[in-house]
């Protein structure tokens, strides 16, 4: 699995180079980054937001070693479906 980080110099980070305190502090860089451009909503903790994300790329891997009827296709979907409503600017009407 690909870990879904870069670093603050813009190099990307994979499962396995770093430890989880780096690529929690890398994917919350990039998730700062998101929200001072104006992509992300401005009122979520980056820093909480990068440790659940991670934690969700963590939990799938065992699971999928240790479930063979669980669904990496759903997960992936409904983690993405998660983090996108968690982070989205609402649209004004």
């Amino acid at each position: 699995m690909v870990e879904i980080a870069r670093s603050p110099e813009g190099r990307r980070i994979f499962y396995g180079d770093t430890d989880v305190v780096d690529a929690v502090g890398a994917l919350e860089h990039g998730l700062s980054g998101f929200q001072t451009a104006g992509q992300f909503r401005p009122d979520f903790d980056s820093h909480v937001m990068a440790i659940v994300i991670r934690a969700a790329i963590e939990a799938a891997s065992p699971r999928l070693a240790l479930d063979p009827g669980f669904d990496i296709n759903n997960y992936a979907s409904q983690i993405a479906t998660t983090f996108h409503l968690a982070t989205r600017i609402e649209d004004t009407p």
